[in-house]
């Protein structure tokens, strides 16, 4: 199953590829690391999906406490899509912390990988080192936890799947018309691509994944 997955991972990468070569965001981004970027999608897949099986066995041992038993049956008793909606929120939210939480002094070393690629495209975007994987992934779990979603099983099958194609989105040659526009509450790779500058001061800023309102 966890082959599966990671081709679903590849392949959503791959299309993300042949979408940048349609409409590049920068002509002529430099030559990828390919030894590098392989390297880089072996290992974070591997640990993305080790960690994420280990959160989702602790999200399903943590529901059975007794206190978070009678909260979830208050949640239940929300309507589906306010649960939905705010799981969602909730979760960027989480992950926006953790990112800036990355770039603190005594964290920058387990993201620096992350940063150090000379172009970005889908594969070079999945460099990670095991502390940057459970940061990024935890917030998921916690939010599942305060915010059980109706069919929870569903529900995360489907946050993968949007979390694996805005990664590679996020961090793919990608041109958008009119992306000042959209930027003003959504991420785009233009804006995504300003946090991977190598100055400093342009490298701390930017740090959503989904929502730019945090920033």
């Amino acid at each position: 199953l966890d082959l599966i997955w990671e081709g679903i991972d590849c392949g959503i990468g791959v299309l993300h590829q042949a979408l940048a070569r349609l409409v590049p965001l920068r002509s002529r981004p430099p030559r990828p690391e390919i030894t590098w970027d392989a390297i880089g999608v072996v290992t974070t897949l591997a640990l993305a999906w080790w960690i994420g099986d280990w959160l989702d066995q602790g999200v399903e041992r943590l529901a059975l406490l007794p206190g978070l038993a009678s909260w979830t049956a208050r949640v239940e008793a929300w309507p589906a899509g306010v649960v939905w909606a705010a799981y969602f929120v909730a979760t960027d939210f989480l992950v926006y912390w953790a990112h800036r939480l990355l770039h603190r002094r005594g964290w920058w070393h387990t993201h620096a990988w992350h940063h150090s690629p000379r172009t970005l495209y889908w594969a070079s975007g999945l460099r990670g080192s095991p502390v940057h994987v459970l940061l990024l992934l935890a917030p998921a779990a916690a939010a599942a936890i305060a915010l059980p979603v109706p069919g929870i099983e569903w529900v995360l099958v489907g946050a993968a799947l949007f979390d694996i194609a805005n990664q590679h989105y996020l961090h793919s040659n990608i041109w958008w018309p009119g992306a000042r526009h959209i930027e003003r509450v959504l991420v785009t790779p233009r804006y995504h691509f300003v946090h991977h500058s190598t100055r400093p001061e342009l490298a701390n800023t930017n740090y959503g994944f989904v929502f730019t309102w945090w920033d």
